[in-house]
């Protein structure tokens, strides 16, 4: 816990509970959107009612779902670096990427496992 690196730069707009089972970051116009984690992309491309979707398992039965991306710059199977860019956020002014943490398949709350916001990629 504590690790995962924040997605894009931004506030959280929604939190985990009530009905929630993520968090929506509001982020900048275009801006990029980084791997929390270092781990395997399972799946990169529109997935369901969903514009583009990035899932990637990040190993011990976790995986994180990534929302809300305009452009992606992986595909399924790649390897990824914390930090390293998964995509870009779409233009516009409310830009908002949703992150999920999934453990053995059951939603959990992501805010406890994120870093502080002035730990950097590494």
């Amino acid at each position: 816990k504590g690790a995962m690196l924040r997605p894009v730069s931004g506030k959280i707009v929604k939190s985990y509970g009530r009905g929630e089972k993520g968090l929506t970051f509001e982020s900048r116009s275009e801006g990029s959107v980084l791997a929390p984690y270092a781990g395997l992309i399972e799946f990169s491309g529109p997935f369901k009612n969903y514009d583009n979707v990035v899932i990637l398992n990040v190993g011990d039965g976790y995986f994180v779902l990534l929302t809300g991306l305009n452009k992606l710059f992986v595909d399924s199977g790649d390897m990824v670096r914390r930090g390293e860019p998964v995509g870009d956020m779409p233009a516009g002014d409310s830009s908002e990427l949703y992150i999920e943490l999934r453990q053995n398949g059951s939603p959990v709350d992501p805010k406890p496992w994120l870093a502080p916001e002035d730990v950097k990629s590494g």
